[in-house]
């Protein structure tokens, strides 16, 4: 993850760490993506640093640094082996444009959120063919129809210019508790 999505989700987690309950328990993260590549800073710093604990779980696809749990699945639409309803907050960077079907994925995310939940997800929405298998960029419409059809409330859904290289889609979603 470059220095500019850090940014970003240092800010989304800013946000987050304000309105989210803790003291009589512990925020469980998910970290879709969490594998470090390339010696880039790692998102589960930013949540050591938080004033209160947090139960971090870092997937990905293949092992690596940053990882504790191998999501790496014959059928890409297996759910992930975690309960419903697990989760107080999911993180997912630069894993939307690699991934086989992004409404199935969407889908698990809410699956995965407590209510009343966020997700924030970072993903290019410019950027020339980088990594195999890349397969969408999602504009600003696309985020509305498939967190529409995932059931997720669209919090915030912009293209954040911070990172010129990629003009990702900034995307904050949340669970509602009904």
């Amino acid at each position: 993850m470059n220095n500019e999505f850090m940014d970003m989700h240092r800010d989304f987690i800013q946000f987050w760490s304000r309105r989210v309950k803790h003291g009589k328990f512990i925020p469980q993260v998910l970290d879709i993506g969490s594998r470090v590549v390339n010696k880039q800073p790692r998102l589960r710093d930013l949540f050591t640093a938080l004033p209160f604990e947090v139960r971090y779980t870092g997937v990905d696809i293949v092992s690596g640094p940053g990882v504790d749990i191998v999501h790496a699945a014959a059928d890409p639409r297996e759910p992930y082996v975690f309960d419903p309803a697990t989760f107080d907050l999911i993180v997912v960077s630069s894993v939307f444009e690699h991934c086989y079907d992004p409404w199935f994925l969407m889908k698990e995310i809410h699956r995965l959120l407590r209510p009343g939940a966020y997700a924030h997800i970072l993903t290019p929405t410019v950027a020339r063919y980088h990594c195999a298998p890349d397969r969408w960029r999602i504009m600003k419409d696309g985020w509305v129809a498939i967190t529409e059809e995932a059931g997720l409330i669209l919090i915030k859904n912009e293209i954040d210019d911070r990172c010129k290289k990629w003009h990702p889609a900034n995307v904050i979603v949340q669970k509602p508790t009904q």
